[in-house]
């Protein structure tokens, strides 16, 4: 086969890969109020939203025309001997059994 054969199927195969990864939803939606919020849809179903000058990430999903946002929140704990410690100070604890 030759090279330009070789790079023709390569490129037709990532044209391939990059027409399947197109969302329909996927793009920045802004708040109608104000500007300076908004959240973006990613085409790999994660999402980030700044409102009130606060950034939450997730992941998202849309069925039948309802968004569902799964928040991650970062956070910083400790655990040890059965109880997780959380930033705020916080205890939980792992029942024994």
């Amino acid at each position: 086969m030759t090279k330009s054969i070789k790079l023709l199927l390569i490129l037709a195969s990532s044209i391939g890969i990059t027409a399947c990864n197109d969302n329909p939803d996927a793009g920045i939606y802004y708040h109608s109020d104000n500007k300076d919020q908004y959240i973006e849809l990613k085409d790999d179903h994660h999402f980030v939203l700044f409102k009130q000058g606060n950034k939450m990430e997730g992941e998202y999903t849309v069925e039948n025309g309802q968004l569902k946002l799964l928040v991650i929140i970062p956070d910083n704990a400790s655990i040890k001997d059965n109880m997780i410690t959380d930033s705020s100070g916080e205890t939980w604890l792992k029942p024994s059994l």
